[in-house]
């Protein structure tokens, strides 16, 4: 069972998942898919810090006096005689008893009162915020916006709605929707319902897509920081199951970009053990991205996606010959294809010499070509990428990159810049 598995691999704790990628990569994904991900050091079961109450019936009740303060004193001395409060799973056990017998005014004072600023109380920090997110969560998030765990910005707010979003998805997912957020967070409905989904997905699939539509998405393809289909890919490469879930998921949301990115996750991530299975993936991906299910304007960008992954995994011959065949006449060389060709030029330079020396001159190949110019750069080596330039026929392409070199080259060694544009005729690029 894949999450049996996961609890067997995962052995360090992911302190911010967030977003914005993982910490801690396999670990990550292995606690992910055991749905602990943000729920480490939650609450054991939701019975012992306060069962989840429909928000309508939520009631207020005030802080008994003193019961903030003696409870503090209890869970300080918790954490201190704990060698790891982590992985103390007795005292973290404790900790659920006490923080479950506080109301949800007790547990804000108490919250309040913590210091946040040693790592130990980390387990701690978490559990309270949970508690308090679950009991009242209108005050939770307005008190945890207002002190953050230092230096790790609205990660405890993330955490806390996570935690209780993996045992009450219909609760924490109904109030997400009609909360009425700060607006100097913009972006944050977003990342709590974001962050929440990571760990979902496998427990609840159906839910779990349902939420993923209601996220606001960036227009084009630029770096996209919600991108839960490419965690998912990265999470579930050995998980035929939920692989093909997700792919037909993916082709299902109506936004090719969706596909494109669980597919390159999907395909970097893949168990090398399993080369039989991915070549045969690849032929259906190949009949996919040739089927016109992907909208004309956009077979650039997806396809490039795709083949950069192809790159990366080292089927880099039959991915680019694919490429060239279909997208030659093309002036843009996409972000992941750019990323992929510094990579494989990293790795492989004699190769990548090969490659492009066995192919036709075409605007395509001096796009991919042009994607090499800034490592070389910053490498500071000049001269390769001068020969580079050279080596490029379509004159605005060449134009581009000379200027860029031109104009770090002398940065460095102005003379022999200016040597470098005297030969061209005089003029950069010509």
């Amino acid at each position: 069972m894949p999450r049996a598995k996961s609890l067997l691999k995962g052995g360090a704790l992911l302190l911010c998942l967030g977003l914005l990628g993982f910490a801690g990569k396999k670990a990550g994904q292995q606690m992910a898919r055991s749905g602990i991900i943000d729920r480490t050091v939650s609450t054991q079961k939701a019975a012992k810090t306060g069962e989840a109450a429909p928000q309508q019936t939520r009631k207020k009740e005030a802080a008994r006096a003193d019961m903030a303060a003696s409870t503090l004193k209890r869970l300080n001395a918790l954490v201190e005689r704990s060698p790891n409060s982590f992985f103390d799973l007795e005292a973290q056990a404790q900790m659920d008893d006490l923080i479950g017998k506080l109301n949800a005014a007790e547990l804000g004072e108490l919250y309040l009162m913590l210091d946040q600023g040693q790592d130990s109380f980390r387990v701690l920090s978490e559990k309270l915020a949970t508690a308090w997110m679950i009991k009242d969560p209108d005050a939770a998030l307005r008190g945890l916006l207002e002190k953050k765990a230092p230096g790790y910005g609205n990660w405890q707010v993330r955490t806390a709605f996570s935690n209780w979003a993996q045992d009450h998805p219909e609760d924490a997912f109904a109030w997400l929707d009609s909360a009425e957020l700060p607006e100097e967070f913009a972006k944050l409905r977003d990342e709590l319902r974001g962050n929440a989904m990571y760990g979902l997905i496998e427990r609840d699939f159906e839910r779990t897509t349902a939420e993923f539509l209601k996220i606001k998405r960036p227009e084009g393809w630029g770096r996209d920081e919600f991108n839960l289909m490419g965690a998912w890919g990265d999470m579930y490469a050995d998980d035929p199951l939920m692989r093909g879930r997700l792919l037909e998921f993916a082709k299902s949301t109506g936004n090719p970009r969706d596909h494109a990115e669980l597919n390159h996750e999907l395909l970097k991530a893949w168990p090398q053990e399993d080369t039989a299975g991915m070549m045969s993936y690849l032929y259906e991906l190949k009949d996919y991205q040739e089927s016109g299910a992907i909208p004309a304007d956009q077979r650039l960008q997806s396809d490039g996606t795709a083949v950069a992954a192809a790159i990366y995994r080292e089927y880099d011959q039959a991915g680019l010959m694919w490429w060239m065949q279909e997208h030659s006449d093309s002036r843009e060389a996409p972000a992941p294809m750019r990323e992929a060709m510094t990579q494989w030029q990293n790795k492989y330079p004699d190769k990548v010499q090969a490659w492009f020396d066995e192919q036709p001159p075409s605007v395509q190949r001096d796009a991919l070509a042009s994607s090499l110019i800034p490592t070389l750069i910053q490498k500071q080596q000049f001269t390769d990428a001068a020969r580079w330039i050279a080596g490029m026929g379509d004159a605005e392409i060449r134009q581009a990159a000379s200027e860029r070199l031109e104009f770090m080259w002398k940065e460095q060694d102005a003379n022999a810049a200016a040597a470098w544009k005297a030969g061209l005729g005089g003029g950069v690029g010509k």
